[in-house]
């Protein structure tokens, strides 16, 4: 009988033993798995934001050598025949994604609707004329716009992105500034120096 009860014991203790070490494992795995799925995210997120920071920064290096080079750029002369000096021309194309600079165009809208703020005028390059005036219905501070389908102001269209800028009485660029993703201050300080200025 007394053997009988070591030997129960001796199962019980075992059987109590695996399952605390199942359970101990079981968590253990799950813990780990967690643990790794954390650091994984973690990774990706960093790696992410490492591209991203990559990709801005040679798109702002990109952005600023063809601002420099945009200032000899002579626009053409039904642009120049239908702007003054001190009109604003914001340059769209069909490659451009207006959602995208959904703030930028808010600080546009907002600048030009003011009562002493300059004209605005709206440089387009659609093949279709009803694609240009649903790109309009974002800016509601025009007071004109063109459409001229193939034309190419090279190499300041190649950056993807809406840009603002003036001409002088040459037809030259004058001011300039592009409107991209993230550099809303940017366009924010431009719009105040234009203001500070007209």
């Amino acid at each position: 009988m007394k053997k009988y009860r070591i030997i129960m014991a001796i199962v019980f203790a075992s059987v109590v033993f695996i399952i605390s070490s199942l359970v101990y494992f079981l968590d253990y795995k799950r813990t780990t798995e967690r643990s790794l799925a954390e650091i994984e995210v973690k990774y990706w997120k960093l790696s992410s934001m490492q591209n991203e920071t990559m990709y801005r920064n040679a798109m702002l290096r990109e952005a600023y050598q063809n601002q420099l080079i945009a200032q000899d750029i002579e626009l053409p002369k039904a642009v120049i025949d239908s702007v003054s000096n001190s009109c604003f021309i914001l340059r769209l194309t069909e490659s451009f994604c207006m959602s995208c600079h959904e703030k930028s165009i808010q600080l546009i809208n907002d600048h030009f609707s003011k009562k002493k703020a300059p004209d605005l005028l709206i440089l387009g390059s659609f093949t279709s004329d009803y694609s240009f005036k649903n790109e309009l219905s974002y800016l509601k501070s025009a007071k004109e716009s063109i459409n001229i389908p193939n034309l190419n102001l090279s190499p300041i269209d190649s950056i993807n992105t809406p840009y603002i800028f003036n001409i002088d009485s040459s037809g030259k660029i004058q001011r300039f500034c592009f409107l991209l993703k993230g550099e809303e201050e940017t366009l924010n300080k431009f719009l105040h120096e234009v203001a500070v200025r007209e």
